[in-house]
């Protein structure tokens, strides 16, 4: 059969499938339209109200401007298809992993330095005290008070170390660091003065920085304590990171006996054994600014490292408080992306410390005690909005709960008494938090406490100033210097010749580092 026969049909039907071809085409064009549109509007709507929503809890210019840069870089980055914000970022992992371990032995961390260095005497150890205040600085003071050496110590530390000095038996120094937002420190402040008195005692004036709950800035004051205890030269082998709500429930030399057992390269911060894997749905990239964090988008997690979760109050070597202020390597890096995470304080330096060349040294505590209160969405009209960030209104902060009366007995022995053998307890030199007007007896308990164990102390402390066999130079002149005579004649008192067993040196001049001191010859007992 010829084609041409249908070819009439052709012509007519042609018309016909044209046409309906561009009716189609030309519906589908107008539900695209309408799609774009809604969507474009919808999409618009959102970003606008959540834009606003945002805005609406800045106070100052500079804040919305950062919130908003902050805010469109997100969703350019999701509508351009290109990186996000430190999603390229790569930070290498400085913990080397020593021979002869595999990879998952590594990571468990089931293995120690190879190096221990301790000090022969705990007396030897220099304590750096970094305290982090807010308000209540009356409790500060007191805190300072309870971590100071007895006048004894002093003595004991001059009579007894050969080339002692004042400067050399002060063991404890302390920098405080008050947030930035208490405004400029009133001069006739109790703590400005007790400083003033104190040769020991720091109260920063520059460098203080405005803490917010959850913020960077938390890290970043303790950060400029730190520095600024390297910028005064102040001789320590530790460093305490405390918060000026927190109290000791040892003294001065328990503290020093207690961390002397540990090697100086040693740090001592819990740390959650097991990596931190965020949940997607509350790990976010914020800003902080105008004194509160502001929640801006997901946030994706850096590269090269496993995150990790401890406690912001540790006791470190001087060697890794000056690698947390001076490396580039890795510490530069990943602070660019810590500054954007909530809570980082209880990330920043565990993550720091497990991925540094110091994360075999490291021991899983920081004797401090703190028992955490509810989450704070469980208080109902009670909760504070400012640690409640998550898009969720049920996930939110806590904080710790004021030490109680009947938790004393479990952290410190009664006067007369020893800690109790069962159950076994966990050493504890510091516990946290206190108020100085809510937990007044409960202070003034452990001071009592504290008081008896000093009491002891000082009795073998005044034996060992009695025992003390002090060289002095002999023939020396001391004038009006306040001498103390003894059994030697004249003829004795000449050069290379040694006193008899049992006196001190016929004209014995008051060691200068005591009466720097303020220390009487007639308190010593000889």
């Amino acid at each position: 059969m010829h084609w041409y026969w249908w070819y009439p049909f052709l012509v007519f039907a042609c018309p016909l499938s044209i046409g309906a071809n561009s009716q189609q085409q030309q519906q589908q064009q107008s539900i695209k339209a309408h799609l774009h549109k809604d969507a474009t509007t919808r999409l618009h709507n959102h970003a606008r109200d959540r834009l606003a929503a945002m805005l609406s809890k800045t106070h100052s210019v500079e804040c919305a401007e950062e919130v908003t840069l902050a805010y469109e870089a997100f969703l350019t980055a999701h509508i351009t298809e290109t990186l996000l914000p430190f999603e390229s970022t790569f930070v290498k992992n400085q913990c080397p992993r020593p021979d002869g371990n595999n990879t998952g032995v590594a990571s468990n961390d089931t293995y120690g330095p190879s190096i221990v260095h301790k000090l022969k005497e705990a007396d030897d150890l220099h304590i750096l005290y970094i305290i982090t205040a807010h308000r209540d600085l009356d409790q500060v003071v007191r805190l300072i008070k309870a971590l100071q050496d007895d006048a004894e110590d002093i003595r004991a530390c001059l009579l007894t170390k050969s080339g002692a000095s004042a400067s050399s038996c002060e063991r404890n120094h302390f920098v405080v660091h008050i947030d930035g937002k208490e405004g400029p420190l009133p001069a006739n402040l109790p703590l400005l003065t007790y400083a003033s008195t104190s040769s020991n005692v720091y109260v920063m004036q520059e460098g203080r920085v405005n803490v917010s709950w959850g913020g960077f800035s938390v890290v970043k004051a303790t950060l400029n304590a730190i520095s600024y205890g390297f910028y005064l030269k102040l001789p320590f082998d530790r460093v305490i990171n405390l918060s000026g709500a927190t109290y000791p429930l040892a003294t001065p030399r328990q503290i020093r006996a207690t961390l002397a057992q540990h090697p100086l390269n040693e740090q001592l911060m819990f740390i959650d054994p097991t990596p931190n894997v965020p949940n997607p749905r509350v790990w976010h990239y914020f800003i902080e600014c105008d004194n509160q964090m502001h929640r801006i988008a997901r946030f994706g997690l850096p590269r090269g490292v496993p995150l990790r979760t401890g406690s912001q109050w540790f006791v470190i070597s001087r060697d890794f408080a000056h690698y947390l202020l001076t490396d580039d390597n890795f510490v530069g890096p990943y602070t660019a992306y810590a500054q954007h995470i909530l809570i980082p304080d209880e990330n920043f330096f565990a993550t720091v410390l497990k991925s540094s060349p110091y994360c075999h040294h490291h021991r899983n505590t920081n004797y401090l005690h703190l028992t955490f209160d509810v989450w704070e969405d469980e208080k109902g009209a009670a909760a504070d909005p400012s640690k409640c960030l998550q898009p969720d209104p049920r996930i939110c902060g806590r904080s710790p709960l004021l030490v109680r009366t009947e938790e004393i007995d479990h952290l410190i022995p009664r006067p007369g008494a020893d800690m109790p053998a069962e159950p076994k307890r966990e050493t504890f030199l510091f516990a946290r938090k206190f108020d100085s007007n809510a937990s007044v007896a409960v202070l003034d308990e452990i001071d009592r406490r504290l008081a008896w164990q000093r009491a002891r102390e000082r009795e073998s402390l005044v034996a060992e100033i009695a025992a003390a066999s002090v060289a002095f130079p002999l023939g020396e002149n001391c004038g009006d210097k306040g001498c103390v005579a003894n059994g030697c004649t004249k003829q004795d008192d000449v050069e290379g010749n040694i006193p008899p067993e049992g006196h001190v040196d016929k004209e014995m001049p008051l060691p200068s580092v005591l009466r720097e001191h303020g220390i009487a010859l007639e308190s010593i007992q000889w």
